[in-house]
C-alpha cells in the first residue's frame, strides 16, 4: 500500500498492487480520484501496461474500472467502466470476467445482417 499526495489541490489515495491489478482507494481528501483521474494515470504511468487493470474506489465505497489506452510508454485516461462493486475482490472478477469477454467478441457477433445479395 502506498498512500500518495496530501494536497487540497490533488486526490489523496492509497494504491494496492495485485497480480494484473493496481486498486486505487480515493481517501476522500481534496480532489477525487474520480476528478482528478488524469493525474492519478500520469502517477502510475510507471506501473500502467496492456496488462495490468486498474480499478478504483471512489468515496461512496463503490468500485469501478478506470480505462487507459497505453501509447508509446504513456498511459492516457480513456473513461470509466461501471463495475458496480463492494468489494475489491467482487470488481476484480467482474473486471476479469468483462475482460475475457471483450477477448473473445468478434463483429460477426453483433454485425451479421445477414447474406448479401447483389442488386
Amino acid at each position: 500500500m502506498k498512500k500518495l499526495y496530501k494536497s487540497s489541490l490533488r486526490a489523496t489515495y492509497d494504491v494496492f498492487y495485485l497480480p494484473g491489478f493496481i486498486c486505487v482507494v480515493d481517501l476522500d481528501e481534496g480532489r477525487s480520484v474520480t476528478n482528478d483521474i488524469e493525474n492519478v494515470i500520469a502517477d502510475l504511468a510507471a506501473q500502467l501496461s496492456d496488462r495490468v487493470r486498474l480499478i478504483d474506489r471512489d468515496t461512496q465505497g463503490i468500485w469501478d474500472e478506470v480505462e487507459f489506452l497505453t501509447v508509446n510508454g504513456c498511459a492516457r485516461f480513456r473513461g470509466f467502466r461501471s463495475l458496480h462493486q463492494r468489494s475489491m475482490q467482487e470488481a476484480i472478477a467482474k473486471a476479469s470476467a468483462l475482460h475475457a469477454e471483450a477477448l473473445q467478441w468478434r463483429p460477426d457477433d453483433v454485425l451479421d445482417d445477414g447474406p448479401r445479395t447483389q442488386t
